[in-house]
């Protein structure tokens, strides 16, 4: 089972990914192009993720953005095609 702390962590993770690369949840949940439960899921697909520091490292070496994700990102699918829909 995962901890709220942990879930939060890689919330945030996607989250300013999704900044980073264009990709806008809110935007596209309310456009139809991402239902709530696609969002939910790709939140736990992060927790499984093995390179959380290695994100947050490389979130901190992109702060003006970036057109694609690192190649370990699990979700880097959904984050391009978000970022094409934009």
């Amino acid at each position: 089972m995962f901890s709220l702390s942990k879930i939060d962590r890689h919330a945030e993770l996607m989250n300013r990914m999704a900044d980073t690369v264009g990709a806008d949840f809110s935007r596209a949940i309310v456009s139809g192009a991402m239902s709530g439960e696609q969002y939910r899921q790709a939140i736990l697909s992060c927790t499984n993720c093995s390179h959380p520091e290695e994100c947050a490292s490389w979130l901190e070496a992109n702060p003006g953005g970036a057109e694609h994700t690192p190649g370990y990102c699990r979700n880097a699918g959904l984050f391009d095609r978000l970022a094409r829909n934009d």
